[in-house]
């Protein structure tokens, strides 16, 4: 149809396009409508949800961790309040200052002023914090003195938003004492917990990083507690939305150590690269495990620098390294009471004699030397004077395998058990390229056998108690703290728990008893210089060769057993010193002062 200009024409085409955009503008509106309704209506519930998401804030706080006690109770790691100082970012602004992180610099240098320290805030670091935690605190400075306390007392005009509050933080009050055995901890990243999602503001706790605090992390670190508040539109917290969960503190930790004669041990070694492990040879319980040289876990409280870290990281003494229980060694001549053994249990009696003339027959090189010229030897003899002719015939005689069952039968080679990392030590076993030279080497504690100072200290407790071998063990009780009645209950005692038995008889043992008794008290023993007055020591001495040339050096041994002369515990016991002369002439002193002082002290 075409327009003639006919009126009536034009205005039915006008009243069309106005229907077609009122029926448009009508279903935009209907649109809306149903919109608006689902929003507020169906889905009014998932929003205020959403809303409340992002208003309420839940906070964690961490547990107080568990304390670490010494035989008799005394207190070798304890919590004590660390008083830091918190600026609350809400608070703090003013009306000439709109720029919040300024102010904040502005006044932690004031604070800092105040407190004759440096200010340890940046302001990048000041914009992170109100970018993505701005309504939670932030720490200005941490671990205030009671002086710097009282000079904040005094501050005038009052910091706005300031605020000092305790948080528990590790004290060590004997210092190094048993550092590579207790270990050190540190502030657990955020980033690596499993609960983090849970959590608005995630206060770390404390976590353990090695020894005894790595390996009993969890009972020692407690229950976290929760805090669920509101804050407002600039994150400030003004109402809290449920009563706090309050956290639950770790256990603490009841050691076997004997802290007179941890003191003893370590004071003993100081200076030396070594050792010394002493153990109820009755039960397994550890009194002692001193590590030379050693490093102080209060280094890492608050925080390690890492300068400080790279030295202790770099020094070649390794001060971070439990030689106890990680250093594996070649034990000399503290093995022989075990080449010793396999001879009586095959066959060999101790009244058959070889002769020394300083030398044998055997070794790599056509012969290995003795420490003298010694004659005809018995075994009892030949343990006093530690010769290497007799133990190298004595042990070609029997053999490789009867030697390799008796080590065996005495750990080494397997783990002991203990709570903490261990190295297992090497057992020399028979195989495609093994001779008799291997097996001569092998009789005097040289080659292909290792120890640690543990394992030594753990067969040569079987030597002293008839057989038996136990499980060497550190923890004693595990205690929680009754929140109800103040006191400690008990989640965990330890008993002795017997492993096995060294592969010899009663009469055997009575044998190596004598000849050790002969070392330390007879005037030509290897280790008289081990004798003390307070008590009698049974021992053996040990040098073992290490390297060649120019790098040689001597891992030298003193190990045995003692019985204390007031409580009358038997103590087994194994000491070695890194580059000494010998064992009776280097380690056998040490181990008589030790004992001397811890049997003073008591």
């Amino acid at each position: 149809m075409q327009d003639d200009g006919n009126p009536r024409f034009l205005i039915d085409a006008f009243v069309i396009r106005v229907g077609i955009l009122a029926l448009f503008a009508f279903l935009l509106f209907s649109v809306l409508v149903i919109r608006l309704w689902q929003m507020q209506v169906v889905r009014s519930s998932d929003y205020e949800y959403k809303d409340r998401k992002q208003s309420a804030r839940r906070i964690r706080i961490p547990a107080m961790r568990g304390e670490i006690l010494a035989r008799d109770g005394t207190l070798i790691v304890r919590n004590r309040p660390s008083f830091n100082v918190l600026f609350h970012p809400g608070e703090m602004t003013t009306e000439r200052s709109r720029d919040r992180a300024a102010f904040i610099m502005d006044q932690a240098d004031q604070v800092a002023a105040v407190l004759g320290r440096y200010n340890p805030l940046t302001i990048e670091n000041v914009r992170r914090h109100l970018n993505y935690q701005p309504g939670l605190p932030l720490t200005a400075f941490k671990d205030l003195s009671d002086e710097e306390r009282g000079r904040l007392d005094e501050l005038f005009p009052p910091v706005r938003g300031l605020e000092v509050t305790a948080e528990p933080m590790r004290e060590y009050p004997f210092g190094s004492l048993a550092a590579q055995l207790i270990g050190y901890v540190g502030n657990e990243d955020p980033g690596d917990a499993d609960d983090r999602r849970e959590y608005f503001y995630y206060l770390p706790s404390l976590e353990g990083r090695s020894g005894l605090e790595y390996q009993f992390n969890e009972k020692l670190s407690g229950k976290a507690g929760s805090q669920f508040v509101m804050v407002n539109s600039n994150g400030f917290v003004y109402e809290q939305l449920e009563e706090p969960t309050p956290p639950e503190n770790g256990y603490d930790l009841h050691l076997t150590l004997d802290i007179d004669g941890q003191l003893a041990a370590e004071k003993a070694l100081a200076g030396h690269l070594g050792a010394i492990v002493v153990m109820s040879a009755n039960s397994g319980a550890v009194r002692v495990m001193a590590s030379s040289p050693t490093f102080s876990p209060a280094d890492f409280v608050p925080s390690i620098s890492r300068v400080r870290f790279r030295e202790l990281s770099e020094d070649p003494g390794k001060p971070f390294l439990n030689r106890a229980v990680q250093g594996s060694y070649m034990p000399g001549s503290i093995i022989k009471p075990l080449t010793a053994l396999a001879g009586l249990e095959n066959g060999i009696p101790d009244t058959k004699e070889y002769t020394c003339t300083g030398v044998t027959p055997h070794g790599y090189n056509g012969s290995i030397r003795c420490t003298g010229v010694h004659g005809d030897l018995d075994m009892r003899h030949a343990i006093m004077r530690s010769c290497n002719v007799y133990f190298v015939e004595l042990g070609v005689d029997v053999g490789i395998d009867a030697l390799s069952r008796m080590f065996a039968s005495a750990g080494i080679g397997s783990k002991t058990g203990i709570e903490i990392s261990e190295r297992t030590g090497y057992l020399p076993q028979d195989g495609r390229n093994w001779n008799e030279n291997e097996t001569a080497y092998v009789s005097i504690g040289q080659g292909k056998v290792e120890v640690t100072p543990l394992q030594a200290a753990v067969f040569y407790g079987a030597i002293a108690n008839g057989g038996t071998m136990y499980r060497p063990y550190l923890i004693d009780h595990i205690y929680d703290h009754d929140r109800i009645s103040g006191g400690r209950l008990s989640v965990f005692d330890a008993a002795p728990v017997r492993t096995g038995r060294l592969a010899a008889s009663a009469e055997s043992l009575d044998v190596i008893r004598d000849g050790m008794y002969m070392v330390v008290h007879e005037s030509a023993g290897s280790g008289r210089r081990g004798n003390i007055r307070s008590a009698e020591i049974y021992a053996k001495t040990g040098t073992a060769d290490v390297g060649r040339g120019a790098n040689a050096t001597k891992n030298t041994w003193f190990s045995g057993f003692v019985k204390h002369p007031r409580t009358g515990e038997l103590l087994s016991f194994a000491a070695v010193v890194e580059h000494g002369d010998s064992g009776g002439g280097t380690t056998a002193p040490i181990v008589a002062e030790m004992f001397t002082e811890w049997f003073s002290r008591e």
